[in-house]
């Protein structure tokens, strides 16, 4: 079996995608073990099979260990079977090939994605998400590096998924073919309820503003909503409370007594967006 770097390398050099220099907008070319621009910058592939684009980060609370509970979650319960099932029902639909999974994080959500004929990247910020989804999963492309300068020539993509992530409609114009398609899942109201009641005492999330930022940035070509029960255990639970941020300032004895008190269900209410994003004012400066 090849090495992870090689595989990395042999995507690389596919050309079904094509890559640009984050910091001077030049073109990309392989050689060797290396992506260098005309400019001179340089990003090796690393040996886990990912390539860093990032510069300098700040510090984040989106850490290996938080990345580690995500992973579970999403492989060991049904919590997103749903959204995952609808997503890839979109991506037929519309005859989706070449796919950027923008905020990326562990890359389970990524990995559902494959298909026979699809060319699947993800992207994040998080050296430690990406570390981790390139452990995991092959037959991906995995990059770190900001969604603002995502290392991708103009017209690239068919598709961009973005879910439960922030996103950027400018680099996702830049990138996408002219019919290309924003797949983007967001919370609803009741999302994750129980823990939203327990540590910040609000059971309903106010999605007003989201959904009008969707109206004002995107033409909306479809709209799924989706709202189940969906049966945890303890662990379950207890990777959840690791990996959410709605429990990040909570203290050890609050997390234990939510842990102790709750109940057998948690819910999910999402929107599963089908967009295409609208022009900006400025369109030679995308």
């Amino acid at each position: 079996m090849k090495s992870k770097k090689v595989e990395a390398l042999d995507r690389l050099n596919s050309r079904i995608v094509s890559y640009r220099c984050p910091l001077c907008e030049q073109r990309l070319t392989v050689e060797e073990e290396t992506l260098r621009c005309a400019t001179g910058h340089t990003f090796d592939v690393a040996k886990q099979g990912y390539v860093y684009f990032a510069g300098d980060t700040k510090k984040s609370m989106y850490d290996a260990t938080l990345f580690e509970a995500r992973q579970a979650v999403l492989t060991n319960t049904a919590l997103y079977d749903t959204v995952q099932q609808t997503i890839d029902e979109q991506l037929t639909k519309y005859n989706v090939r070449t796919i950027v999974d923008a905020g990326c994080g562990e890359g389970t959500h990524t990995a559902a994605l494959r298909s026979d004929g699809r060319y699947i990247a993800g992207v994040d910020l998080s050296k430690d998400g990406v570390q981790l989804a390139a452990k995991t999963y092959r037959n991906i492309e995995w990059f770190v590096a900001d969604l603002a300068h995502l290392p991708y020539e103009d017209d690239t993509f068919d598709a961009v998924v973005n879910i439960l992530s922030p996103a950027n409609e400018r680099s996702f114009r830049r990138i996408l073919k002219e019919d290309g398609i924003v797949i983007k899942v967001v919370p609803n109201a009741h999302y994750l309820t129980e823990v939203r009641q327990a540590f910040t005492g609000e059971a309903a999330y106010d999605a007003k503003e989201t959904h009008d930022h969707i109206a004002s940035k995107y033409h909306i070509v479809e709209k799924v909503e989706i709202k189940e029960e969906i049966p945890f255990t303890e662990t379950d639970w207890a990777n959840l409370v690791q990996m959410t941020p709605l429990s990040w300032h909570a203290d050890a004895l609050t997390v234990m007594e939510f842990l102790e008190e709750v109940g057998k269900t948690v819910t999910l209410d999402v929107v599963v967006y089908v967009l295409r994003v609208k022009p900006f004012a400025n369109e030679s400066g995308i």
